[in-house]
């Protein structure tokens, strides 16, 4: 998988025990793992080093790393030109401490904010001079070889005194960025130290109503297509800057009818950015017919462009997805499940709990069972391998996996771990590259991924605001796409809020945009996962308990015994047990009398159970009968009714979920 950058690791192939490599051997490893020729020697001082990338660009040097050689080395490697970012720490024969593990937070982190801090510097000194070279320079002519040859107009390009087009990029601000100079044989470079990510060209005016806006790659592509469709077309400059192009052209152009004309490539690169970028922000997406063709190549070689651009009858409304009633069959299809009653295939989940609440060991104790096709705490699973993206700790994992076979005494197979720092939302072309990472692991297995988790969804999404719709609702996007291309249940691994009663931390918008949530508890020394949402099957609020067993894994370096923990099962708090709590809230509901309705359910605000448990005199103050109410306060009436699933706190108040407690509600309405 070395054209890919998110190199992975098998998780069959990890020893129990290993002596730790020469740094130097790491750090080739690691350059060359992020598509990058290590320069020599690599200096591990803290500081920003340059070094050439390997293109034939004269002077180059768009290639930097910063690492940090002190007790464990660590720190990042990156590419100016690309933006791409990779994390490294050197690996260790053993788990590191917590203060290790902050220190190696923080030599990543010292080393990103100085790359940022390099960065802004370079694009700085960069758009001041561009500024210059564009003010300077002369109004191209149609007459210009490369003009003449792709037979399209200058569209505003003009002319450096070496005969070069010049062509800039704009930020969405309007901010003249960069500029791309293109020789006379269609050679295409940008200014050094221009930012031009995010960054693109208008083509034609676009007004505020616009009805249609095209996206395209290229230049001599983007004016073949403004010429013939006389409509305002964008230059994105390369498939990579598509996504976040259109999602400044839908936050313009709200209402406009965004087609991305993709370039039809044999490595389908252009086609699968303008999927995700169309995925994303809402835009139709038109792939030229040729293999090894754009839009320009097409129009050119005689190519029918106006023809293949232009809406077909009934175009839009195919692109719902359609079907009428009386072509629905009559055959039950039961929803693929890939765990019994919690994950279903082509669908995303959120799996969120506090810290020490035990999720990653239940999701990696998951990813096991699945990929060796065994039950998974009593509950059948479809057997295929698992993709789990690593975004957090990748060592972690691998030392679970370790213990789950030291305890079993099978290895688990079939299980990849992504150990690249995926970030979607900095980065949104990982969503392209999971994709293909999943297409190639099954191409060179023979097997099929069923799961890819991604631990954790904070780190996928570093640097968004997750409180935000704007930031977190492209994330979600990207999760949906990535569980529809690769056909698999895609799990992410979220924090609960500070208010735990709140559910999962972030924008509430998730909850609506996921298909399930799996809600992991610790609780008095138990420990226990719920189902707190699940769209296609009927296990919401089923309740499952579990146990960390701790494994003794080895020694570490300083003669103690190391541990880490596996997933046993353990039986939850039988309902039965919670008759007086039951009994009590069904008093409350009658003394409160007509109850609202949720869902079909009887519903009843948490101030008015307050109010009555202080009236009948099950609580002696106001204050007592409020604490029981509410739905946080452990070993309270309210807090034990919704742990044991009976009731299930919504907005306001509560859903009754238990038939008895709803059975004995309806008799005392009719007076028996």
């Amino acid at each position: 998988m070395a054209n890919i950058e998110l190199y992975s690791i098998k998780a069959d192939s990890l020893p129990l025990h290993s002596e730790p490599r020469p740094l130097v051997e790491q750090l080739d490893e690691a350059f060359r793992s992020a598509g990058l020729e290590p320069p020599h020697p690599i200096h591990t001082d803290g500081k920003i080093h340059r070094f050439s990338t390997g293109s034939k660009q004269a002077g180059d040097d768009a290639g930097w790393y910063c690492i940090y050689g002190d007790n464990i080395p660590a720190g990042v490697i990156g590419n100016w030109r690309t933006g791409e970012t990779h994390n490294f720490r050197a690996d260790m024969p053993r788990a590191l401490t917590v203060a290790e593990e902050f220190a190696v937070k923080a030599h990543i982190e010292r080393a990103r904010t100085q790359r940022e801090i390099a960065l802004k510097e370079k694009h700085e000194r960069a758009a001041a001079t561009v500024a210059e070279i564009w003010e300077a320079a002369q109004p191209a002519s149609a007459e210009h070889p490369y003009l003449a040859r792709k037979q399209v107009q200058t569209h505003g390009a003009r002319i450096c005194g070496d005969g070069r087009l010049i062509l800039p990029l704009y930020t969405e601000s309007g901010a003249l960025s960069s500029l791309q100079y293109i020789d006379s044989a269609g050679k295409k470079i940008y200014h050094p130290g221009g930012a031009v990510g995010s960054c693109f060209y208008m083509l034609g005016d676009a007004a505020q109503d616009e009805k249609t806006i095209y996206i395209a790659e290229g230049f001599a592509t983007a004016a073949t297509i403004c010429e013939a469709m006389h409509a305002p077309t964008v230059v994105a400059y390369s498939a990579n800057n598509l996504p976040a192009v259109t999602g400044i052209l839908r936050a313009k152009h709200p209402a406009a009818d965004l087609v991305i004309v993709a370039d039809n490539d044999e490595s389908k690169t252009g086609e699968n950015y303008a999927n995700q970028a169309a995925a994303k922000h809402g835009a139709r997406v038109i792939v030229i017919p040729e293999v090894g063709q754009d839009a320009n190549d097409f129009a050119v070689s005689g190519g029918d462009l106006r023809g293949l651009l232009t809406p077909k009858r009934n175009e839009f409304s195919t692109m719902l997805d359609v079907i009428s009633s009386e072509n629905i069959g009559d055959e039950y299809i039961p929803p693929d499940e890939v765990i019994q009653n919690l994950f279903v295939n082509k669908t995303v989940a959120i799996l969120y709990g506090a810290s020490n609440s035990g999720k990653t060991f239940l999701s990696v104790a998951m990813a096991a069972a699945v990929a060796a096709g065994k039950k998974f705490l009593g509950l059948h699973v479809e057997k295929g391998d698992v993709l789990y993206v690593a975004a957090e700790s990748p060592e972690s994992i691998k030392i679970r996996i370790q213990a789950i076979t030291k305890e079993t005494g099978e290895k688990p197979a079939g299980i990849h771990i992504a150990q690249a720092p995926v970030n979607i939302f900095l980065h949104p072309e990982y969503t392209s590259r999971i994709i293909n990472t999943v297409k190639e692991i099954e191409s060179n297995t023979g097997r099929k991924i069923r799961m890819i988790f991604f631990d954790t969804l904070a780190r996928i999404s570093a640097g968004a605001n997750e409180n935000t719709g704007e930031d977190m609702g492209p994330i979600m996007e990207s999760l949906e796409l990535i569980a529809k291309k690769t056909e698999t249940a895609v799990v992410a691994i979220h924090h609960s809020g500070k208010d735990q009663s709140k559910g999962s931390r972030g924008w509430s918008g998730i909850y609506g945009a996921i298909d399930a949530e799996i809600e992991v508890k610790e609780e008095d020394g138990k420990r226990f996962f719920r189902v707190s949402k699940q769209r296609q099957l009927g296990s919401k609020e089923q309740v499952y308990g579990f146990y960390l067993k701790i494994v003794e894994m080895g020694i570490n370096k300083w003669g103690e015994v190391a541990t880490t923990c596996v997933v046993t099962p353990a039986e939850v708090e039988e309902k039965e047990t919670l008759e007086t709590e039951k009994s009590t809230f069904i008093d409350c509901c009658r003394s409160i009398g007509t109850l609202d309705s949720v869902d079909g359910k009887p519903f009843v605000s948490t101030s008015a159970i307050a109010r009555t448990l202080f009236d009948l005199g099950y609580a002696k103050s106001e204050t007592s009968a409020k604490q029981q109410s509410k739905p946080s306060a452990k070993g309270c009436l309210c807090n034990k009714l919704k742990m044991a699933g009976l009731i299930n706190h919504h907005g306001s108040g509560y859903i009754i979920n238990d038939p008895d407690m709803i059975s004995f509600l309806e008799l005392g309405k009719k007076g028996k």
